[in-house]
């Protein structure tokens, strides 16, 4: 390749990073946006790595800590993990270089089944969890006969429908390239995103389903149990407060009437026998 031919190869690379730049943007963001960003990434994989590692471990190894309510925390951990593992460093990579993506369509796919997939896990398995404390508080004999198998069934359950309806994510979403030079017919490599864009979008909102389905309604869902849950509680404690009351009523009106029936007994030995009176007060129960 003599100078010429490596100057128009140069001037090629230039003009068409220039044009990528004009269609998809700056190929690297400020280290400003950056560095904080993968500072705060780097401690939430840190943190959430090793809180979520000990929570599955100290859960697995102690039978006694394998109740409904820990097997629930078990599989928040787990998902969680799943996310921070396959999901987290790929979403930090786009950050360090908005393009190309260098990680191919098999990884594309799987950074947005697993970030859905992990997801819906959560939202679900709260949504389970609050269920499990309302029939705690509403139905006890029930919850306390069945709760371990119903945990179980319900945490098969959150994968199997998060897992299914995750799916559309990950059929498609896709690599999106740029043509260049324009009208060529040739797509260029420095420009592959990894992104579902409207030319890739299904017939049916998909965005808005996923937020109406894992969001709006798990959420009001939650938030209705919870309010009975406390409705329940407090009607319980005001209850108890009146039972308490009453009985104490009870014992100071019985109380009363022996102080009455003792005095009133009292008069009339003190008029004939002092030392019986005396005695007879000390030896009642007050």
């Amino acid at each position: 390749m003599d100078v010429s031919d490596k100057y128009s190869f140069y001037e090629n690379i230039s003009d068409e990073l220039e044009y990528l730049e004009k269609i998809r943007g700056p190929k690297y963001l400020s280290l400003t946006l950056v560095v904080p960003v993968t500072l705060t990434y780097v401690i939430i994989f840190v943190t959430g790595f090793v809180g979520n590692v000990i929570t599955c471990i100290v859960i697995w190894r102690n039978p006694t800590m394998q109740t409904p309510t820990n097997y629930y925390l078990f599989n928040l951990a787990v998902s969680d993990l799943l996310f921070l593992i396959l999901g987290l460093p790929f979403e930090l990579s786009v950050f360090w270089q908005q393009y190309p993506w260098q990680w191919g369509l098999g990884i594309c796919k799987l950074r947005a089944y697993v970030s859905e997939t992990s997801s819906y896990v959560s939202v679900l398995t709260i949504v389970a969890f609050s269920v499990e404390r309302y029939l705690a508080i509403y139905h006890p004999l029930r919850h306390y006969g069945s709760g371990l198998k119903r945990s179980i069934r319900s945490i098969f359950g959150a994968w199997l429908i998060s897992l299914i309806f995750a799916m559309p994510f990950a059929a498609y979403i896709d690599i999106d390239y740029v043509e260049y030079p324009q009208n060529s017919k040739r797509n260029s490599e420095e420009s592959a995103i990894c992104a579902m864009l409207k030319e890739n979008m299904p017939n049916f909102p998909l965005y808005q389903l996923s937020c109406i389905f894992f969001f709006l309604i798990p959420m009001v869902f939650i938030a209705v149990l919870y309010v009975r849950i406390g409705l329940r509680i407090q009607s319980d404690t005001l209850a108890q407060n009146v039972e308490g009351y009453v009985h104490g009523e009870t014992k100071q009106a019985q109380s009363r009437k022996t102080i009455t029936r003792m005095l009133s007994k009292c008069s009339i030995l003190n008029k004939h026998h002092p030392v019986l009176c005396s005695y007879e007060m000390l030896i009642r129960p007050s």
